[in-house]
């Protein structure tokens, strides 16, 4: 299963990647120039350009690049988006999964949040990944066990 999420959760690219999961960076624009949330641009800069008067405008990752990390993988897709009400990230992520055929892989979660919160989601849906790898693995060798138990001699 693959995570994706926006640096709306707080996360660059460089440190979802660290986590195993993607980053979809929000845009923010600001004296004509656009950059890329938390890669490109980071909070204390942002609040430096501010308190110089710039105003800062900001926007979803574009639906292309939405597409992009949906048909990256042919696995199973999990996708936390910052709350619907507060962006139109949700809607993007949904009306990129409409678009594809073959997109019952794909599942979207508003988390109704942003921020700490939205953060603190994505770390847990991370853990609970790594927890069901875990299982999936050890279940394996499991089975991978007592298929052969019976037919090794031990010594």
């Amino acid at each position: 299963m693959k995570i994706i999420a926006d640096s709306s959760s707080l996360y660059s690219s460089k440190e979802a990647k660290e986590k195993e999961f993607t980053i979809l960076p929000v845009s923010i624009t600001m004296n004509g120039k656009s950059y890329k949330d938390y890669d490109e641009i980071l909070p204390d800069a942002l609040l430096s350009f501010m308190m110089q008067g710039a105003i800062p405008k900001s926007s979803q990752p574009a639906i292309g690049e939405i597409l992009e990390a949906y048909t990256s993988t042919n696995e199973d897709i999990l996708v936390l988006t910052v709350g619907d009400g507060l962006s139109g990230t949700y809607s993007n992520a949904v009306g990129a999964k409409q678009s594809l055929e073959n997109n019952e892989h794909i599942h979207i979660i508003d988390t109704q949040t942003l921020a700490g919160a939205f953060h603190y989601l994505v770390d847990k849906a991370t853990i609970l990944l790594t927890i069901l790898m875990i299982y999936r693995h050890r279940a394996n060798l499991e089975r991978i066990k007592n298929g052969t138990e019976n037919k090794i001699t031990w010594m």
